[in-house]
């Protein structure tokens, strides 16, 4: 057993056991948001503040779940042999979403004629790129940039292109590794304004 796949099942068995504490933690929540609106003694005030915190903390058992969940996926799908593209897109996503939320920089994966794309190689790998893409992506786009992330495959080629809207945003690709690296490449377009990781597909 290689050394991702054993990362790749350690993560998703402690990802399912993480998801089942954050389900405790939000319905026990939710229990005592009842138990404190049925107490007479407490003051309507306190109440609502009460109430407003619990709201809080759920919203962030959700937020922590989610994040477990996509860790769980990538983790049990380590050790197979072919990635399928828009779902680990959405996995990387979900792990970036925090972070992405702070710069005010989104994305929307856009599936189009790559609908089903599927890559002949292992997801780690790819993986890799696509991360460093979307990271430098957030880290170095404007605020209120889009990054529309649409998929393609042509001639046994598959890519994923990184669109920053609106146009114009050259230079946010500065750094990323332009040469092949296990059948991956990562290719520069527009004078930096858009980037294409492209690899082998089915």
């Amino acid at each position: 057993m290689g050394g991702e796949t054993v990362t790749g099942r350690l993560t998703a068995m402690a990802m399912h056991d993480m998801l089942n504490v954050l389900a405790v933690l939000k319905e026990n929540a939710g229990l005592l948001e009842d138990l404190i609106g049925l107490e007479p003694a407490i003051p309507a005030a306190q109440k609502a503040r009460f109430g407003g915190l619990f709201r809080i903390m759920q919203e962030q058992f959700g937020v922590g779940s989610d994040l477990a969940e996509a860790l769980k996926r990538f983790g049990s799908e380590a050790a197979q042999p072919h990635a399928d593209v828009a779902p680990l897109l959405r996995t990387l996503l979900a792990v970036l979403r925090r972070k992405a939320r702070g710069r005010k920089v989104s994305f929307v994966v856009d599936e189009g004629g790559g609908r089903g794309l599927r890559a002949a190689l292992p997801p780690a790998p790819l993986a890799a790129a696509l991360f460093a893409a979307l990271e430098r992506a957030v880290d170095g786009l404007a605020a209120g940039s889009v990054v529309r992330l649409l998929l393609a495959a042509r001639d046994g080629r598959g890519m994923v292109r990184f669109i920053a809207e609106p146009g114009g945003a050259s230079g946010w690709t500065d750094g990323l590794q332009t040469g092949p690296a296990e059948d991956i490449a990562c290719e520069i377009k527009d004078g930096g304004a858009e980037c294409r990781v492209c690899f082998p597909c089915l």
